[in-house]
């Protein structure tokens, strides 16, 4: 028996098979409506892009014509409208990026998960965006969902979060009848131990929250550190409600149950990842596209959960014909992101 042989029996494509390109890509044609299509991607990506700096630049001469005063800080650049040299776009699969991860770049997706303290993955996602500012939202909306639809009543005391998340939009979703949310402002290793004011702001952040009628507090300590700044203080520079919800936050997670909460996140959420990357072997997806690939994310977060359910005994509860499970999350549930990589391969 050849080589040849002996490596079609194994399962191992010949040398032919290994460098013919991919369906799609055979003729000089083909190749150069591919290049189009993701020239064309390129320029759809710069104008979103270029129309954002825009209103950027518009909402601050804005704000400069009211105040009069010119804003601090570094100028906007310009919005570039057309493709940059170093912009860049995967021919493979154009709806995936590159993503910055613990061992440096990969091309991919950001894979989102809400977790409980039983490392039972509650709501995921997957997104192409490499950072995590605005994938709170739609995370919680689907938890929120989840607890409607099997009629859970019950709501977590507390929603864990790490800085990546921490905005002035994620922190102004929290609902004054729903969990608290936990962002951490920096590294948690930056966290300083205690600032001077922590006692009255977390004080006041208490007093919003048990009041009820306001949902959610921030705006009204908002309002009255702008009346405070203005009568009192009236600094060169005046407080912005996005830096009042911060300092908020801050002293919240600096504040005894605060960090003895926020500790539980790496715990809790951290490991998933690992587990299903080291544990399971799901290191890359194999598909392509945002979808196929969201599809590919579920069902391996569904074999993870089956696992979790075996050793909490919920697979057990349910086969003893107790089909309702009144609680299946405790008090915390945290969120994290991580980068999966694409399988790159032709075909």
């Amino acid at each position: 028996m050849n080589v040849d042989e002996s490596d079609n029996e194994r399962g191992i494509p010949s040398e032919v098979d290994q460098n013919t390109l991919p369906e799609g890509l055979d003729t000089k044609k083909q190749q150069i409506e591919k290049l189009y299509d993701a020239m064309r991607l390129l320029q759809e990506e710069r104008q979103i892009e270029a129309e954002k700096q825009q209103a950027l630049i518009d909402e601050r001469n804005a704000e400069e014509e009211a105040t009069g005063k010119k804003h601090r800080g570094r100028k906007l650049t310009e919005p570039q409208f057309t493709p940059l040299p170093s912009d860049k776009v995967n021919i493979t699969d154009p709806e995936s990026r590159i993503m910055k991860g613990q061992k440096g770049f990969c091309q991919g997706y950001n894979g989102q998960i809400l977790v409980d303290e039983n490392q039972v993955v509650l709501a995921a996602h997957l997104t192409n965006e490499q950072t995590d500012h605005g994938q709170l939202e739609p995370l919680f909306v689907q938890f929120m969902d989840l607890l409607t639809s099997t009629g859970i009543t019950k709501l977590p005391h507390d929603v864990l979060a790490d800085a990546g998340y921490c905005n002035y939009d994620s922190i102004m979703s929290e609902n004054g009848d729903g969990p608290r949310f936990l962002f951490a402002t920096s590294k948690e290793y930056k966290i300083p131990e205690s600032d001077t004011f922590d006692g009255a702001i977390y004080q006041m952040d208490e007093i919003c929250r048990r009041l009820g009628k306001f949902a959610p507090p921030n705006p009204i300590l908002a309002e009255i550190a702008i009346f405070v700044w203005h009568s009192f203080i009236d600094g060169p520079r005046p407080v912005q409600p996005e830096g009042v919800a911060k300092v908020v936050m801050a002293a919240r997670i600096r504040s005894t149950d605060g960090r003895k909460l926020y500790r539980k996140r790496k715990a809790m959420v951290e490991p998933v990842f690992g587990q299903i990357k080291h544990s399971r072997g799901f290191k890359r997806f194999t598909m392509k596209g945002k979808e196929p690939c969201s599809g590919e994310f579920a069902l391996v977060l569904s074999c993870h959960n089956l696992v979790k359910f075996k050793n909490l005994g919920v697979l057990g509860i349910l086969k003893s014909g107790k089909r309702k499970i009144q609680r299946f999350t405790k008090g915390t549930v945290a969120i994290c992101s991580q980068p999966v990589s694409k399988n790159l391969l032709p075909g």
